[in-house]
């Protein structure tokens, strides 16, 4: 396995209180990715957040909100789309600026279903973003809300399915899945490593998904951990509040949450 980890974060991970866009969060997380790229790593960032940023975005006092009655982007599925082209261009920037402050420059890639649907389009990705990485670059992935909100069948079923294709078209040695609890609980306790028989039992006290502008929760984290695990990538579930989590998985080998071996090849 090459020394690529894939690293989800989730909307509620770069939120403050689940409601207002964690700019600060960016800042955080760009520190500890600069250090683990000094020490070797390449790491692909897979960031949701675009819906939140675009709510920030559509609060511009020059904005029309004769166009935007309150709560329509529930309904609508253009109003949807624009909400996630209005955040995503934010979203992107922000990463960028961030990374920059430490000479890395960053590049979007946004992503369907489609692009992982055969071996002729994964290999394209995986290209393009082995080229960005050879470059020196930090690849800034995410589903592209504005295509797939209209069309279900190029929809990922949340970032965790995204985080883990790109993992396992990269060949990579690590994912880590961070959100907003300290892993996979079962009957109320910490499971600090999975053998890939667990079965989700839904828990309220656990569960995190939700968040009105994110998908997904432990279900969908718990199973793309295990599909992940059969292709051989070591995944995490961690929380992404903790101090330093990203360098503690990375650079000493801790298990912050929940940790998932790899399936060796035989």
């Amino acid at each position: 396995m090459r020394k690529i980890a894939v690293v989800k974060f989730g909307t509620q991970v770069l939120a403050v209180n689940g409601q207002e866009f964690n700019y600060g969060a960016i800042k955080r997380f760009a520190h500890e990715i600069a250090a683990v790229k000094a020490a070797g790593w390449q790491v692909v960032v897979v960031t949701s957040g675009a819906m939140l940023v675009g709510r920030q975005q559509l609060r511009n006092p020059n904005v029309n909100r004769s166009f935007w009655p309150e709560g329509i982007e529930k309904t609508s599925i253009p109003h949807r789309q624009v909400l996630s082209c209005f955040g995503q261009a934010e979203l992107t920037r922000s990463w960028q600026r961030s990374f920059e402050e430490y000479g890395y420059p960053g590049a979007q890639f946004l992503y369907t279903n489609d692009h992982f649907a055969d071996e002729a389009n994964r290999d394209m990705v995986r290209d393009q973003i082995e080229l960005c990485i050879n470059l020196e670059g930090v690849p800034l992935c995410n589903e592209n809300d504005g295509e797939t909100a209209a069309e279900v069948g190029k929809r990922f079923t949340d970032n965790d399915q995204l985080a883990r294709l790109v993992a396992v078209t990269l060949g990579a040695a690590r994912l880590v899945l961070l959100t907003t609890v300290d892993g996979y609980f079962a009957d109320g306790q910490l499971v600090k490593k999975l053998t890939g028989q667990e079965s989700w039992c839904p828990d309220e006290s656990f569960a995190n998904g939700g968040f009105e502008v994110s998908r997904g929760g432990m279900e969908s984290k718990l199973e793309n951990a295990h599909l992940a695990m059969m292709a051989g990538v070591d995944s995490y579930i961690a929380n992404g509040f903790l101090e330093d989590v990203i360098t503690g998985i990375l650079l000493h080998g801790k298990n912050p949450g929940t940790f998932g071996p790899g399936r060796k090849a035989v």
